[in-house]
């Protein structure tokens, strides 16, 4: 972590929170802004790591958008805003974060910051417009073994309810472990070799119970 701090310039003795990817209003990134203002804990700072969303950096009404969240920003010095993040230090800014935050307000199935904080082993809280992410038997069961409830992970669109789990993130290492635990298991169990697997266990037990094969099993008892 100290060398990510350094290559991505965020001091060494904050406690970082991350919000990766290009900026779309239904990310929550202006809602966010908004919960944190007035957040009096000096030792937090929010990295928003992305830029312009390039198939929407020529329509006015989101220059307008973007321009608000550039503006806020500026105002507070705890939050850092990077633009664009290129391949290369994608790894940089996960690795010099404490805890990646999904604050968004619409939901989405399929999830890019999802996805790489699985794969770079990030804790991670969501806002509970995502809950149904929950009704998935992998993440349930992910849940389960990092011995966390849906309130652990998942916290309302109010600034109490965020910096609630920021707060507990921030002073509880084995919080910090369970939330780990769970990105953990849960890129485990959505891995190409356990879906696999998976698909061949239930690809076997389906042409065990087919007719032909209970045809020939009672053939072979003659």
């Amino acid at each position: 972590m100290k060398k990510a701090r350094a290559l991505t310039n965020i001091p060494q003795d904050e406690f970082v929170l991350l919000v990766f990817g290009f900026i779309n209003g239904y990310k929550g990134i202006d809602w966010i802004l908004k919960a944190l203002k007035n957040y009096k804990n000096k030792k937090v700072r929010l990295v928003i790591a992305g830029g312009e969303n390039p198939y929407l950096k020529d329509q006015p009404h989101y220059q307008k958008f973007y321009k608000s969240i550039v503006n806020e920003a500026k105002k507070n010095y705890n939050v850092t805003l990077t633009g664009f993040v290129p391949d290369s230090e994608i790894g940089n800014y996960f690795g010099a974060s404490d805890l990646v935050v999904m604050p968004y307000e619409v939901f989405m199935a399929a999830s890019g910051p999802f996805s790489l904080a699985l794969s770079y082993d990030k804790p991670i809280i969501l806002s509970d417009v995502l809950s149904n992410y929950a009704q998935s038997e992998d993440f349930s069961e992910a849940l389960e073994q990092a011995h966390l409830k849906k309130e652990d992970i998942f916290f309302k669109l109010t600034s109490k309810s965020l910096i609630t789990l920021i707060e507990r993130a921030q002073k509880s290492p084995a919080y910090i472990r369970d939330l780990t635990h769970f990105t953990h298991t849960l890129a485990e169990l959505r891995s190409i070799e356990t879906v696999t697997k998976r698909l061949y266990s239930l690809m076997t037990a389906a042409s065990l119970t087919s007719p032909r094969v209970e045809n020939e099993k009672s053939l072979s008892l003659r």
